[in-house]
């Protein structure tokens, strides 16, 4: 709305600047009578249309036109959009080309090339075909996954659905953490699932982890830019490759030095470490949580789930839970901690901020998934900022375990009264019949009726691992290679 105000009398008078003037409450509006205009709201700037993306890529790309036919757009986000590509010579072979935008960060570039050139498409995780780069652009070629929303389906998946789901993407985060690599940004955005082929793909490592072991250092870095400039893949090159079934070995070796030039990197220089995050601990992610686990383990006469001893015990401080910030708390070093992730599918160490954290906040969101698909509720989470959606977990999981978490984590979590666990059986099935009653006039309510869709006909093994899957301690938390050996996805 737009508030207009008359011309004052002569006895009226303003106080203030001119812009406390014109910021007029509705209220005072209704007291002085003033007169009250509705305003036309502001069109949001229309963005590029698909032509002129189209043509852009064609202009820093002048041999991509002879190569591909791209037909449309597939993929948008933040950082990067995604072009479904056709093959001139053979319009039946598809690819994925993934334009990442210059203005993200050159470190979230390499870590996507570093992650799929070590991962090289096994285990359900997408495969990099080659990488062309031209200035500060930079276009990643990977196959095309036929896929459908996560919101056109999950609502229909049977019980056989949902145990290939679950575990195909934990086969994928398996091969990943093997390579003690965290994703960090698992979702069924990022989970390419082709129902009619059952085939899946876990893609997007924009946001991933990498250890210690693959950052490289200052002076590795200082040459990476002119090796890429003489080793990267042309679209000439990349013609002569895709379109050559007979010259596979040679189109392989020219794979394999493009992706030693992109692992050199197309950014500039990454350090190692900063003083004081998570990085500075040698080893990998997982390899820096296996001393804690081994000493739960270890120690007699204390049961699992307890307080490691290697945590450092966090006691009060003079200013704790006061007014004011004591001088103890201000000399404290800054304690830096990954945030990184889509909200709802965050752990509680990633809520946290808990710095040390491992493969287990991938685990967290392989439950949150899980769990969206047995309520038949997604997201299932909707918290709009991090103490909500701890809120949220501490509702359904209780008080309790997440105090204990946080205390293995070296943190306070302070509430004003303890919250009873739900029960996640009851939960589901719950949702799940409403669901069922929400669609007793839709055309599909046949589908839901069927045994294989009845809310009740899930097996308790679900539950237990989604359970498990859900364990707010990150280090008692199931592992993906434990989960695959669990009874409900054997079964399937």
């Amino acid at each position: 709305m737009e508030i207009t105000r008359p011309a004052p009398d002569r006895g009226s008078h303003l106080v203030g600047s001119s812009k406390v003037n014109n910021a007029i409450t509705l209220k005072s509006a209704l007291k002085k009578n003033l007169r009250i205009t509705p305003t036309k709201e502001k069109k949001k700037p229309k963005g590029k249309s698909f032509q002129e993306e189209v043509n852009f890529l064609h202009l820093q790309f002048p041999s991509l036109l002879a190569t591909f036919s791209i037909s449309r757009r597939i993929g948008e986000g933040g950082f990067s959009n995604v072009y479904l590509a056709e093959l001139r010579s053979n319009t039946k072979v598809q690819f994925a080309v993934k334009h990442i935008i210059p203005t993200s960060l050159p470190v979230r570039i390499e870590k996507e090339i570093i992650c799929l050139n070590l991962l090289k498409g096994k285990q359900n995780v997408i495969e990099l075909k080659h990488i062309i780069r031209s200035g500060p652009h930079i276009l990643l070629v990977m196959p095309f996954i036929a896929h459908e929303k996560f919101t056109h389906y999950f609502m229909k998946m049977s019980v056989c659905e949902i145990q290939d789901y679950v575990k195909n993407l934990l086969m994928a985060l398996k091969s990943v953490h093997e390579l003690d690599i965290i994703h960090r940004d698992v979702k069924p955005a990022n989970f390419l699932v082709d129902r009619w082929n059952r085939t899946y793909s876990l893609v997007d490592f924009g946001l991933a982890q990498l250890p210690p072991s693959l950052l490289k250092s200052k002076e590795e870095n200082a040459t990476s830019e002119k090796e890429q400039l003489k080793d990267a893949c042309t679209a000439d090159e990349l013609k002569e490759d895709l379109e050559s079934p007979s010259k596979q070995s040679s189109a392989s070796l020219k794979q394999k030095a493009n992706s030693r030039a992109a692992l050199k990197s197309c950014t500039n220089v990454l350090e190692v470490s900063r003083a004081g995050e998570p990085d500075d601990r040698k080893g990998s992610p997982n390899q820096q949580l296996l001393p804690i686990v081994r000493t739960q383990r270890n120690l007699s006469g204390r049961p699992s789930g307890t307080k490691p001893s290697v945590n450092v015990k966090n006691s009060p401080c003079k200013c704790f839970f006061g007014p004011y910030v004591c001088d103890e708390c201000t000399k404290k070093p800054v304690q830096y901690a990954y945030r990184a992730g889509t909200p709802g599918f965050r752990a509680p160490e990633v809520l946290m901020k808990c710095p040390f954290q491992t493969t287990a906040v991938d685990i967290w969101s392989v439950g949150v998934i899980f769990l969206s698909m047995l309520s038949r509720r997604y997201p299932f989470f909707k918290a709009p900022d991090d103490c909500t959606a701890l809120a949220e977990i501490i509702t359904l999981l209780g008080s309790q375990p997440v105090c204990d978490m946080a205390d293995h984590c070296g943190k306070h979590l302070l509430l004003s009264e303890p919250v009873c666990p739900s029960d996640l059986k009851d939960v589901c099935l719950s949702l799940r019949h409403s669901v069922v009653e929400q669609l007793n006039d839709d055309s599909e309510v046949k589908e839901q009726r069927k045994p294989e869709n009845r809310p009740n006909d899930i097996p308790d093994m679900a539950f237990d691992l989604l359970k498990k899957l859900l364990d707010p301690n990150p280090y008692t938390r199931i592992t993906a290679a434990e989960a695959l050996q669990h009874p409900f996805i054997c079964d399937a």
